[in-house]
């Protein structure tokens, strides 16, 4: 039960997304978040990049208001409006909030997640109860809810409840089993009434007596509306109670049982307060006095109402499509914060310095679409915004951008429908003018897209001829016939330092990558019979030295002789190899990335791991236990090679993670030195960046003395504010001097210190 009068109920609402006042003002408070994301993080640190417009449950713990977004909390102090997000990154030890409480005298949140794990937070402490999440349970270990007593609070699961100590953090009890006669029954929803437990449970109401019977025995359960099937919701106090079903049933327990009365509502939450009953569906939102009159509220049409409760005059809501509201006299306001448009993001990718995550797209096993909205994100220095080119909105599947030759263009393909280029909206499909493209009953089956030097596109579609084309800059087209229809269309598309483009076959295929020069008009298919442990290719990579790099589903493979792949010679197929053994072998590979120093970042089911250039040793390794990540599920990488962040696409959502690397530049003209100056407190290195590969790095204090030397790793070299002893340095200003080892290029710059 949640604190309150309802007395906020008495005017219309409409939903409000743009206000001049600086409380809720939808414009004011993105930008205050962008001005946020402008800032680069430290080398060595993590951030989330998740969807924060979702809302499903909402809370008030003292001053503060929280609201869950899923993968994060959202707090509110609506004293000052201040909005902080609570992530894996700072705070929380996982993602997937399923449940969220507030415990008042212990100044405790309350959270669950929906793989069993369990946070408290007090103030800036985490205490975390991970006694589910380790267990061996076959079933699921959604917590479906939390309630909390005096002393302890309970979490209710697909099998049974927990009851922990908010004092020793410790499980004092582990309720299984309450159905009759022993069996297993599913609890929904519970709290306190007086001495008593009510339970919302798959199979009716149950309750028991705490102080004179063990709980632990189903026995002493006393059972209603056992008939009715599964109660998802109950809401109970001292005067009266309620509990209800998705199915659009309400009962009303005032002392003498539970009675059923006239519902119409197939509700999605229930909130009790001072003895009114609070409850909602889609944009509805539904207010049942103490007396029993009825009154509803319709927000706006893209509103569906979670979860919410009365505080004074003002009404929070949780909406699944808005994140978090808070009534006003206008209206309906939400705080937003800035991140990706989508709320389920299939690929990610970086074209220069901007990075796009992709909200559709489609299997790469059979090319069946995943019929999701066609969103599109882009992120920069300003932070995340949505990218709609022309009519996009109104199509599905966003699965890949390509840079259309300018410094702000590029293609989106939207499977099923074509691509649309952003900076005229134009779309290219069957109907385009000399198009090769053929379609389905309307489905255009274009999967895969690349634009070449001369800005021609090369396009790539699931169809009976022509499954290979392109549209010069001219807008003529042609066919690449030189590529049989035999050879199966490539979902994904790069091309190499030698004009080669490379291309993943679906997986269905089982054919591996497909190699293809449109101007030698040579092609080449690289599977099993080439070498290859796997015909299933999840991702490739190209790095400094042109050898190409392959993801496959039993390893890491290495194309050496890439420069030959089209002459009649054996490939030098071949796979990386640490003290006598291969490296991750037999591992899925789901994704590769090389960064500026020429390492490889690799994703697998497992986590994140960094191998050296020649992948013959394992540097460093990421985990959900070990990390920020939000799963050990990585499915996609990116990076920004300027800045060296590394963007991880993991089935829990999206992290990112400044690397030690940046590419190396070419012609040093001067040295990005970041943090700058160093404040009391940090405990990170510092970057300094812009050099060229292998610059040795001398830093020195206003003395001359060397204090510490380095060479960078691809464009960047890191410092840790040591010397060579060891010893944190003190406070002052140190020089910064690199150059080239044949002293053909040098800069100098400065750091400040502050202990």
């Amino acid at each position: 039960m949640k604190p309150g009068a309802a007395n906020a109920f008495g005017r219309p609402w409409v939903m409000i997304k743009n206000r001049k006042s600086p409380l809720i003002s939808f414009v004011l408070l993105l930008l205050a978040t962008v001005v946020q994301a402008q800032n680069d993080i430290p080398v060595g640190q993590w951030r989330t990049h998740f969807n924060y417009n979702q809302g499903y449950g909402v809370v008030k713990l003292k001053e503060q208001i929280y609201c869950n977004a899923f993968h994060s909390l959202i707090e509110v102090d609506p004293g000052s409006t201040a909005i902080r997000k609570i992530t894996k990154a700072n705070g929380l030890s996982d993602v997937g909030i399923t449940a969220l409480a507030a415990h008042e005298s212990s100044a405790s949140l309350l959270i669950g997640y929906s793989n069993g794990n369990i946070d408290i937070l007090r103030g800036s402490e985490t205490i975390n109860v991970n006694d589910l999440l380790r267990a061996n349970v076959t079933s699921s270990k959604v917590i479906n809810s939390i309630f909390a007593g005096e002393s302890t609070f309970f979490a209710t699961t697909s099998f049974g409840m927990l009851e922990i100590d908010l004092h020793s953090f410790q499980v004092v009890n582990d309720y299984r089993e309450l159905g009759r006669n022993g069996t297993t029954v599913g609890i929904l929803d519970g709290g306190i009434k007086g001495d008593s437990i009510v339970l919302a449970t798959t199979a009716g109401i149950i309750s028991g007596h705490r102080t004179n019977a063990n709980l632990l025995d189903f026995r002493n359960w006393k059972r209603s509306l056992e008939g009715v099937g599964q109660i998802d919701f109950i809401e109970v106090s001292e005067e009266i109670s309620y509990a209800a079903s998705k199915q659009g049933r309400l009962w009303v327990n005032e002392g003498n049982g539970w009675e059923e009365i006239t519902f119409t509502t197939k509700p999605e939450f229930l909130t009790l307060q001072n003895g009114e009953l609070l409850y909602g569906k889609g944009n509805q939102l539904s207010k049942r006095s103490v007396n029993g009159q009825t009154s509803t509220f319709t927000l706006g049409n893209s509103s569906v109402v979670a979860d919410a409760f009365v505080d004074g005059e003002t009404i929070w809501l949780a909406d699944e499509k808005n994140g978090l509201g808070q009534s006003t006299a206008e209206g309906i306001a939400y705080y937003l914060l800035n991140g990706p448009f989508e709320s389920t993001i299939a690929d990610v990718s970086a074209i220069g310095n901007t990075v796009f995550s992709l909200g559709g797209g489609f299997e790469y096993n059979g090319l069946i679409p995943f019929n999701r909205n066609a969103s599109v994100s882009a992120f920069t220095k300003q932070g995340w915004e949505p990218i709609q080119p022309g009519s996009l909105s109104l199509f599905k599947d966003a699965s890949s951008v390509a840079s259309a030759g300018g410094s702000v263009d590029f293609y989106v393909l939207a499977y099923g429908k074509g691509i649309i280029q952003n900076s005229s909206g134009k779309l290219i499909n069957h109907q385009t003018p000399g198009s090769l493209i053929q379609t389905n009953n309307g489905f255009v089956p274009v999967t895969a897209m690349a634009v070449d030097q001369n800005n021609n596109l090369i396009i790539c579609s699931n169809q009976a001829s022509n499954k290979y084309m392109m549209m010069l800059a001219d807008g003529s087209w042609e066919p690449l016939s030189f590529i049989p229809n035999t050879a199966p269309p490539a979902v994904s598309l790069q091309q190499n330092s030698y004009g080669d483009f490379w291309g993943i076959l679906p997986h269905s295929s089982n054919s591996g990558v497909i190699v293809f020069n449109t101007d030698s008009k040579e092609y080449r298919i690289i599977n099993t019979g080439s070498g290859l442990p796997s015909s299933t290719v999840s991702d490739l990579a190209f790095d400094r030295d042109d050898y190409t790099w392959l993801a496959t589903a039993r390893g890491l493979t290495i194309v050496a002789n890439t420069y030959e792949v089209f002459d009649a010679v054996d490939l030098l197929i071949s796979y990386p190899v640490a003290e006598n053994a291969f490296v991750l072998n037999e591992e899925p590979i789901q994704a590769i990335e090389v960064d500026g120093a020429n390492r490889k970042w690799i994703g697998t089911d497992k986590g994140l791991f960094l191998l050296d250039e020649y992948g013959a040793g394992t540097l460093t390794s990421f985990t959900r236990e070990s990390s920020p990540l939000a799963s050990n599920n990585v499915q996609r990488l990116a990076i920004n090679s300027s800045s060296g962040e590394l963007f991880v696409l993991t089935s829990g959502g999206l992290v990112s993670y400044r690397t030690t690397a940046t590419a190396p530049s070419r012609v040093m003209q001067k040295a990005k030195i970041f943090p700058n100056p160093v404040r009391p407190g940090f405990n990170g290195v510092v970057a300094i960046e812009g050099l060229t590969y292998d610059t040795v790095v001398k830093i020195t204090n206003e003395a001359g003395r060397l204090v510490r030397e380095m060479v960078s790793t691809g464009g960047t070299a890191t410092w840790n504010l040591a010397d060579y002893n060891g010893a944190r340095v003190a406070s002052g200003i140190y020089i910064v001097f690199a150059a080239t080892r044949d002293g053909s290029q040098s800069v100098v710059g400065k750091i400040a210190v502050i202990n």
